[in-house]
């Protein structure tokens, strides 16, 4: 019995296509062959391959928990976001440089956005300094996605073979193992919580920014479809 076309089973195979081949592969003619349907019949379902791209993104990071305040912390909460995140990356590293290089955001995306803005709120961050450090933890997992779809183990910091080249040839290497991430994570939780202290002693502090006088409420960007608005950092 032929299964019926829906909005999920277009889903599932355009991630299947995407993780066997990448963002590329994927095109509304492969994916009907794929689902044995004539290509118009997705377009029932379906607007635009943009709008098919951004809901395999979107099912991707429904495998991400959005953060929630932690008995023992809101570092808690942003390193095992960063875990899984990495993890995530690592299910699916062909879907990841396209999300990545998507201005639009996702609906997911913008659920962890405020969930981070609403943690770093309630430690007293005020809104500026909130959506520098959201920015700044997007920027880390672009980096933590990078390495875990192509990995750095074998990439040597010196080229030996570089003329006049200074310092250790081979011996100096990028490794991005698991206790390379734990330990990369660790640094950037602890430049949040250095901003913390230098905030709360009123070093460097502009007027109003001081944690405990944080005001405003978590940004978040409307759900739906691209419409022209940026994606927000997901972290």
């Amino acid at each position: 019995m032929r299964v019926p076309l829906s909005a999920q089973r277009i889903r599932a195979a355009a991630l299947a296509l995407v993780d066997a081949d990448g963002v590329e592969a994927l095109s509304m003619r492969r994916l009907a062959a794929v689902l044995a349907v004539d290509p118009m019949s997705i377009y029932h379902h379906v607007p635009n391959k943009q709008a098919l791209l951004q809901s395999v993104y979107d099912r991707v990071l429904e495998e991400l928990p959005v953060p929630h305040a932690a008995p023992d912390g809101w570092q808690h909460a942003l390193r095992d976001l960063a875990r899984r995140f990495y993890r995530l990356a690592r299910r699916h590293p062909q879907v990841m440089p396209g999300l990545i290089a998507s201005r639009w955001g996702t609906r997911r995306e913008r659920e962890i956005h405020a969930a981070i803005d609403q943690l770093l709120a309630a430690e007293g961050f005020a809104a500026p300094d909130r959506a520098r450090i959201v920015g700044a933890i997007y920027t880390y997992a672009t980096g933590l996605a990078g390495l875990a779809a192509h990995g750095l183990g074998s990439r040597p910091l010196y080229d030996p073979a570089a003329e006049g080249a200074a310092g250790p040839a081979a011996d100096v290497r990028s490794r991005g193992t698991e206790e390379d991430v734990d330990f990369s994570i660790d640094l950037m939780i602890a430049g949040i919580e250095s901003l913390a202290r230098g905030r709360s002693s009123g070093a460097g502090a502009p007027s109003g920014s001081a944690p405990g006088s944080a005001s405003g409420t978590p940004s978040s960007a409307p759900s739906g479809a691209p419409s022209g608005t940026p994606r927000a950092p997901a972290g």
